[in-house]
């Protein structure tokens, strides 16, 4: 049985509106009335008896019966009260306050008392009905009595009494039978005895009178026992007639409605529904079925719309409309506002059902997008798996864990998570091993060797379930020891991996090459080379290089021919390392004593290519070949070529050294001192600057005349030449070894002492770079400034270059972005082809943008990116453009710079995904801005934090689109998952403040 609820003030207000069980009364003496008033009070005219009697004074007739001026005034207000004025009770005090006749005491009392109940002031009719002694009252007058009463004891829920004085009219066979059984039917209606009711009021359904209220009780007792098609049926039939009460439309629609729904008639179900909420809105049952009948007949908007009235406050329906409202969205393709719903569903325990289907939707969605972090995620699947074990589904979430495991690059997350397992299986030990091969590759890319290597060496240990894993931390762990020089190691893991695959990695050949050439092993190494180069199609530079290699290791066992064969085919395979290739080949010729070939081959090297870093050693080999073959203006001349064109690089110093040498063996001495002393002065503290200074020495011994020399030394050293130059160094060398040997104050004190015992030492800018080292990488930037400003000051060019970048990275990390940029166009322009000279192009960039000059950031970010592609760090050059240009509001250009840094793997792509979106609703084009943060969502890996912000955008679109309940969906979950402790709270609890508002 449905149990309705019985609603006893709509009750008592209905019936309190029928009309009264008045009857007719028959006027007996001592009072007379003319026949025609007589008859129009027995046909119940009681508008005509009042007219009649209003000039009933004035009028003369012979058609009387003799009445005194109190009947007639009494019948007078017995019509008034039988015709429903709406005054009656005021008039009857009037007429009670002239007449005190006993006579009409009783009746008048009777007629008080049915007036109050008819107004529903029970309390007033109940001290009139105690007034009047029914014993006293006539038949008719009694049983209207009782029947009017009946409804005072109702509201007093005293049923049995009522029914009981009922019954006495009932078993009677008065006039007022049908009255009475309405009535019984209505207290059994109350009572919820329904099918004594319903034997009741079904012999009232014909009643003029009474028939449409029995159809109204009798449509709810069907309705309340489940008979839908009875009560939807009757339900219509009563809302089509032209006589159905106002009071009934409503429960009607509602009845209709329900039955409709629970009959599988859905379009019916809206038609009623509808009419009946829009003015009941806070009966969520049949919100709920209103909404659940929406989503049966694909009417998605509109089910979401009414389900989300029905969630706005807890009840019983909350976690069916919950469910019902996440499938209304799925069907949308909307996943997002799914999960929320699914999410609000399974937090509740009304329905097991309900909460089991809800949660394997949510674990469902979740695997798809990204805005859960790993570890909830991975929380939610473990939950549906040990509260639902032995579901259908189960199966279906313990494959999502275990693809989670392997698919999310949380990888530390996702080991503490397989660790909990106490008896994991094949397939969860199998994951384990590639999340620990994973863990591996991230700290290996993150230069955390030796975590790395303990990573590979847990996957390895794991055991033989995936042999390609397996084989493949072997091969990052020969990396590994190759970068630690334990080549020997290195050698053996390449092998492993080797050994493993049927296919193994080209490039595991190429390494286990250079592995074992380390080794000096040049056959073994020379084999592992010559298969990189049978087995790579496709990667021409690993190609051209294994060459190189090759060739290296036959030109140490001395074969040269085939060396030289292997660097020329290394210059076809790739010609961009074809430096080294010719450079080899001239070195093979020298070998070969083929010199004039020697400097052919060279001259290519410094012709085609000027920027290598093999141009100044060619040149330094030509001069070398050229002294041979007695060129030696030749060979001065491209000595000179070297220390003209690369006065900054080692080869520089040598060529100064060789044409001393020439200059003095060839007899011009002055020729020869100048160009010691350009090399002692210029390149202080190098090996040749100190050749130098010996061979400048022997030479003025050999002349007999050693005051010059010692001038010259006291002169640019500002010593003596013998003792100071000597401490100079005994300090410095004891000084520097203390400090390699452990880097430390103490050490570093003595590096200190040297340089103030030596302010003008030989090695002042050796013992300053260290000591602005050690400060520098103990954060103390103001002593490591002061110190690297020494070297700078020394114009040491062994040094300059690292002192250079590391002064700029001291001034960029104290935000002295004017003098960071100084620095590192410094670098640049001293070092334009090193890796740090390339990458200060980056970095140059990059303090434009933290010094907030966008227009400066534009036209050089430009300009590298239009000229030197092959830099490092180019997509920082383009990231920060990217932010000069939404700064600059160009957001076209913005959106194409975002565009190609979203595609990299780099780490501005997923600022770089959020940026779009953000563009796209800026331009209000929020479909496209949804689109774009649910594919940055769907990627896994991406950063927390543009994860966060991608979530509260979400929000700001369905808060824009009037989606108020995922507005505030999406920031509840934001605010319950993410913990980190950055502005992403503040945005949260601003939007979430707005939205309560």
């Amino acid at each position: 049985m449905r149990h309705l609820k019985i609603n006893l003030a709509v009750l008592f207000s209905i019936l309190i509106t029928l009309p009264l069980v008045v009857n007719a009364q028959e006027r007996k003496t001592p009072f007379t009335v003319s026949h025609s008033l007589l008859n129009m009070y027995k046909s119940e005219n009681y508008l005509g008896v009042n007219h009649k009697l209003s000039s009933a004074f004035n009028e003369t007739t012979t058609d009387t019966y003799p009445t005194t001026v109190a009947e007639n005034e009494f019948l007078k207000i017995e019509s008034a009260y039988r015709s429903g004025d709406k005054d009656i009770i005021s008039k009857i005090f009037e007429f009670k306050n002239r007449n005190t006749d006993p006579l009409y005491t009783q009746k008048l009392d009777l007629m008080l008392a049915i007036s109050y109940v008819a107004e529903g002031n029970f309390e007033e009719a109940e001290k009139y009905f105690n007034r009047v002694d029914c014993n006293r009252l006539s038949t008719t007058y009694k049983e209207e009595y009782i029947i009017n009463r009946s409804i005072l004891l109702f509201n007093k829920g005293e049923y049995e009494k009522a029914e009981e004085e009922l019954f006495q009219i009932v078993t009677k066979r008065s006039s007022n039978n049908i009255p009475a059984i309405f009535y019984l039917a209505c207290s059994n209606y109350a009572q919820e005895e329904y099918i004594t009711a319903e034997v009741g009021f079904l012999e009232c359904i014909n009643d003029k009178t009474y028939g449409s209220n029995a159809k109204y009780y009798l449509t709810n007792i069907y309705y309340a026992t489940e008979r839908y098609p009875e009560a939807l049926k009757l339900g219509i039939k009563l809302l089509d007639s032209n006589n159905c009460s106002e009071d009934y439309i409503m429960p009607l629609n509602k009845i209709c409605g329900e039955s409709a729904f629970l009959t599988g008639n859905n379009n019916i179900a809206i038609k009623y529904l509808q009419e009946y909420t829009q003015s009941n809105s806070d009966d969520y049952n049949s919100l709920y079925h209103l909404g659940v009948a929406y989503y049966n007949t694909k009417q998605y908007n509109n089910a979401i719309k009414t389900l989300i009235e029905v969630t706005g406050t807890k009840n019983i329906f909350s976690q069916s409309a919950y469910l019902y409202l996440g499938h209304s969205y799925l069907q949308l393709n909307d996943k997002n506002g799914a999960m929320f719903a699914y999410e609000n569903a399974m937090t509740l325990n009304d329905n097991i059902e309900a909460k089991e289907s809800a949660m394997y939707n949510y674990c469902i969605i979740i695997e798809e997008n990204n805005i859960l972090p790993f570890n909830k995620k991975v929380e939610v699947y473990e939950n549906y798996i040990n509260q639902f074990p032995n579901s259908n589904n189960s199966t279906a979430i313990n494959q999502i864990l275990a693809v989670s495991y392997l698919t999310t690059k949380n990888y530390k997350a996702a080991l503490s998570s397989v660790n909990k397992v106490k008896s994991p299986g094949k397939e969860l030990l199998a994951a384990k091993q590639i999340i620990l091969y994973n863990l591996g590759t991230q700290e290996y890319e993150k230069k955390e060797y030796s975590k790395a290597k303990n990573y590979f060496n847990q996957s390895i240990k794991v055991g033989n379930y995936k042999t390609d894993i397996i084989a493949k931390a072997y091969l990052w762990r020969g990396e590994i020891n190759y970068l630690f020089k334990d080549y020997s190691q290195a050698a053996n893991d390449f092998k492993k991996h080797i050994s493993l695959l049927k296919q193994p990695d080209i490039n595991s050949y190429y390494s286990l090459g250079y592995a074992l050439f380390m080794q000096k092993k040049y056959s073994e190494a020379e084999k592992q080379f010559s298969n990189h180069i049978a087995k790579n199609n496709k990667n021409k530079t690993t190609k051209a290089d294994a060459y190189n290699r090759k060739g290296d290791c036959l030109y140490m066992m001395r074969n040269y021919a085939n060396a030289r064969k292997a660097y020329n085919e290394a210059e076809k395979t790739d010609n961009q390392l074809a430096d080294y290739s010719i450079y080899m080949q001239g070195i093979i010729y020298g070998v070969e004593k083929q010199h004039s070939q020697k400097v052919e081959a060279m001259n290519r090297v410094i012709t085609q290519y000027p920027q290598s870093v093999y141009a100044p050693k060619a040149l330094v080999e030509k001069g070398n070949a050229q002294i041979v073959l007695t060129q030696n203006d030749n060979a001065l001349a491209s000595f000179a070529n070297v220390y003209d064109k690369y006065p900054k690089s080692g080869e520089a110093r040598q060529a100064l050294l060789q044409s001393a040498l020439i200059y003095m063996n060839t007899g011009d001495n002055d020729k020869a001192i100048s160009a010691y002393k350009t090399l002692i002065e210029e390149y202080s503290g190098s090996n040749e600057a100190k050749v130098a200074m010996e061979d400048l020495k022997n030479y003025h011994i050999q002349q007999g005349d050693i005051e010059p020399y010692a001038e010259y030394i006291k002169r640019i050293k500002g010593e003596e030449v013998y003792s100071n130059i000597q401490m100079d160094s005994l300090t410095y060398y004891a000084a520097e070894n203390a400090f390699l040997q452990s880097p430390s104050e103490k050490s570093i004190n003595q590096l200190k002492n040297y340089i103030s015992k030596y302010p003008a030492g030989t090695f002042k800018a050796n013992a300053s770079f260290y000591v602005g080292q050690y400060g520098y990488n103990n954060n103390n930037f103001a002593e490591a400034r002061l110190y690297f400003e020494n070297v700078l000051v020394s114009k040491n060019v062994m040094l300059l270059e690292e002192t250079l970048h590391t002064l700029a990275t001291i001034e960029e990390l104290d935000r002295n972005y004017d003098k960071a940029y100084q620095y590192y166009t410094h670098l640049i322009n001293e070092y334009p082809t090193t890796q740090l000279g390339k990458e200060a192009q980056s970095s140059i960039v990059r303090v434009l943008s933290l010094g907030g000059k966008n227009n400066d950031v534009i036209t050089t970010a430009t300009n590298i990116l239009s000229n030197n592609s092959d830099i490092p760090n180019i997509e920082e050059v383009r990231y920060y453009r990217a932010k000069a240009y939404t700064a600059t509001a160009e957001s076209e250009k913005a959106i194409d710079d975002w565009t190609i840094l979203s595609t990299t793997h780099s780490p501005y792509s997923s600022e770089a995904k959020y940026m779009i979106a953000e563009t796209q609703f800026n331009e209000n084009n929020t479909t496209q801005a949804e689109e774009s943060i649910n594919s940055l969502l769907a990627s896994s890996g991406e950063d927390r934090y543009w994860i966060a912000r991608s979530i509260i955008l979400l929000s700001d679109i369905s808060a824009k689109q009037g989606d108020n309940f995922k507005a505030k969906q999406y920031l509840n979950s934001l605010k319950s998952n993410y913990t980190e402790n950055d502005d992403i709270q503040q945005m949260i609890k601003t939007r979430l403040t707005k939205y309560e508002k």
